[in-house]
């Protein structure tokens, strides 16, 4: 007779692992001609001033989610 063996397999749901959304304001400038769809877009699309202002900054902010960091240079 054979012996049967079964392994039995249980995933486990961890919590959300996010990093942070980071921006750097780089001008003094009220602007807003970058992409603010997210953090993420704005920082590759600043607009054709090639900075980020503040507006910018927050306007990305708010329509990325989770927790997001504006700092100044």
């Amino acid at each position: 007779m054979r012996s049967s063996s079964y392994a039995f397999l249980r995933a486990e749901l961890l919590e959300d692992r996010r990093m942070l959304a980071s921006v750097v304001v780089n001008t003094v400038l009220d602007v807003e001609d970058g992409d603010t769809t997210s953090i993420a877009n704005l920082i590759s699309t600043p607009g054709a001033d090639n900075v980020i202002s503040l507006r910018e900054a927050i306007t990305a902010a708010n329509n990325t989610s989770g927790a997001d960091t504006v700092t100044f240079d």
